[in-house]
């Protein structure tokens, strides 16, 4: 037909040529789709790893400290006529986590026996009224520096070290403990000038919670 040129159409050598095109752009397609997947995968695989491993490094440092027969959870308990004080630490290595927990339980117990004697001092003086000055300067001074002396009859006990999960450092357990009796006796001789003051204090019934 005048006006319109021949149709052109792909010999056998071109269209083996597209196909082999089509079928390459097919396969790589698919390559690029599975290592889509498989990188969606590791990840998430990783996420859940990470998260799990977190999780069990925190359950293992807990149950540890549950394993040790002598260490029941960190705190304050009363054996007795005997305080004693369990503390946790973390350090670089096995004397350094030692160190720290035996530190951080003597402190602990510096801390408890304190404000325990303020509250039995400022209870008795509500008890007994102003009288007996609990409530003076001079006597409140006094009797908070003897508090001091916790600190020479505190000793150290049981202490042990234990390497952290999946972390760095080590972990130590520690006991630090004290004789009631040998606290009362110490500030005796402490606050002998103030005898009567603390004569009070010790008949009172709030120091039955010491």
């Amino acid at each position: 037909m005048a006006g319109f040129g021949a149709i052109s159409y792909p010999n056998k050598a071109n269209l083996k040529i597209i196909l082999l095109t089509m079928d390459t752009n097919n396969i790589i397609a698919r390559i690029l789709i599975l290592i889509l997947c498989m990188g969606t995968a590791a990840c998430s695989t990783s996420s859940k790893s990470a998260q799990s491993s977190v999780h069990e490094n925190s359950n293992q440092i807990q149950k540890g400290k549950k394993d040790h027969g002598w260490f029941p959870d960190e705190g304050v308990k009363m054996e007795g006529d005997t305080l004693g004080v369990y503390a946790t630490a973390v350090g670089t290595d096995s004397a350094d986590a030692t160190t720290q927990a035996v530190n951080r339980a003597a402190l602990l117990m510096e801390k408890v026996i304190s404000e325990r004697m303020e509250n039995i001092r400022s209870e008795t003086a509500k008890e007994l009224g102003s009288e007996l000055g609990l409530a003076e300067p001079e006597f409140l001074f006094a009797f908070r520096e003897a508090s001091d002396v916790v600190s020479t009859l505190v000793e150290a006990g049981e202490k042990e070290v234990r390497k952290i999960p999946n972390g760095n450092g080590m972990q130590g357990l520690a006991r630090a403990y004290l004789s009631k009796q040998q606290l009362i006796e110490q500030l005796d001789e402490q606050l002998i000038s103030y005898q009567q003051e603390w004569d009070a204090i010790k008949d009172s019934k709030a120091f039955l919670k010491f």
